[in-house]
């Protein structure tokens, strides 16, 4: 590749320097043109003479400009940044009895280009002239495999756009400032709001990125932080004092002092079997209802229909009642071009051939009058 390049620059050099060398122009070509667009435009500015080198050029449509040729400047500071006259400096300039190709900048002129590209590179010998070293060759360095699957996508700057899966592109919030919908001031967003959230239950969860705190809160226990569904059981009670925080040994083994313990009961003298031993059966059989029933009350809760169409909770895609009325309202559309639906030959055929076979079949109640009377 850097053969290539050398053998570019070689011959872009030497075409450069051969074609400057035929032209007898003053300035480069390019800047010649873009001095001719400027002298065009003069027709739209008036000049007004201050003194000797200052004038003031009122345009047409953009406002008022004053020129100092002996410094080279205009207040629209196009002549500085560029080197070249711009169209109100063009427009005062023969006015001083001068051309406008007299104030164009040293680097745009033939001698500045030919001293540009009058280096030449010098040519090397192929690989056939080299010295032998002796020494072995480099080797390339080992190819290291990092852990992990590797990345397709490429890595993003921190102020570049990004998109989603379905191409849309999505501003990034980085450097952002946060605000609450809520109580409408910033720091915090409604998730984390002192408002819907107390202020005990935000212990440990700072400002910025961090473990996400839900407003949600649960049913079961009155806590927030989690719902029904995604209730704690790896705690005892269900969950701990601060949420998203795991309870040491020491404050688990306390919890667990602290709830109440049954009275044990006397237990009474055993009895032999056969001694004044009585047992209530039904009794038996109520009480293993009654645990029956309790046992199948702890049930985990149904999971809720959901409409796969309309993404709402409480009915199925075939019960659902946006598909339903655009069904009509395409039934609808036809009718009013094609007209209403006739009835097919095939159905009006088997409904006669019900109707008949109906006729013809002896009611109930008739062969069993027939019956009595024989």
């Amino acid at each position: 590749m850097l053969e290539t390049l050398k053998i570019y620059l070689m011959d872009r050099m030497r075409i450069k320097r051969e074609w400057m060398k035929k032209r007898t122009d003053v300035i480069c070509p390019k800047i010649q043109k873009k001095l001719e667009k400027a002298k065009n435009e003069v027709a739209s500015n008036i000049a007004r003479h201050s003194d000797d080198k200052k004038f003031e050029v009122q345009h047409i449509y953009s406002g008022i400009y004053v020129v100092d040729v002996e410094r080279r400047t205009c207040t629209c500071r196009k002549w500085e940044l560029t080197g070249l006259p711009c169209c109100h400096a063009v427009c005062c300039i023969p006015l001083i009895n001068t051309t406008p190709e007299d104030y164009v900048h040293s680097c745009y002129l033939r001698e500045a280009y030919l001293a540009a590209y009058e280096p030449a590179i010098a040519p090397l010998p192929g690989p056939n002239a080299w010295r032998d070293s002796g020494k072995i060759p480099i080797l390339p360095p080992k190819k290291l495999r990092l852990p992990g699957r590797p990345k397709k996508a490429r890595r993003r700057e921190p102020d570049e756009s990004r998109k989603s899966n379905n191409g849309v592109t999505k501003l990034s919030r980085a450097g952002g400032t946060l605000n609450c919908s809520k109580c409408h001031e910033k720091g915090h967003t409604v998730r984390k709001c002192p408002l819907v959230i107390p202020a005990e239950h935000l212990v440990g969860h700072g400002i910025g990125r961090g473990p996400s705190l839900s407003s949600n809160k649960c049913s079961k226990c009155q806590r927030y932080g989690h719902n029904r569904r995604t209730y704690p059981t790896s705690h005892p009670e269900g969950h701990s004092d601060v949420v998203g925080a795991d309870l040491d040994h020491s404050q688990a083994a306390q919890l667990m002092d602290e709830q109440p313990v049954a009275d044990e009961q006397p237990v009474a003298d055993e009895q032999q079997p056969g001694e004044g031993c009585h047992v209530d059966i039904q009794a038996v059989v109520h009480e293993e209802n009654v645990s029956s029933t309790h046992s199948a009350e702890v049930v985990e809760p149904k999971k809720k229909i959901k409409c796969y169409f309309c993404r709402k909770v409480g009915h199925n895609k075939k019960t659902c009642p946006t598909i339903q009325a655009q069904g009509w309202r395409l039934r609808k559309a036809k009718m009013d071009t094609y007209g209403p639906y006739v009835e097919s030959i095939g159905k009006k055929r088997r409904a006669k051939q019900k109707a008949h076979r109906l006729l013809d079949e002896p009611d109930d109640a008739s062969q069993s009058g027939i019956t009595q009377l024989d």
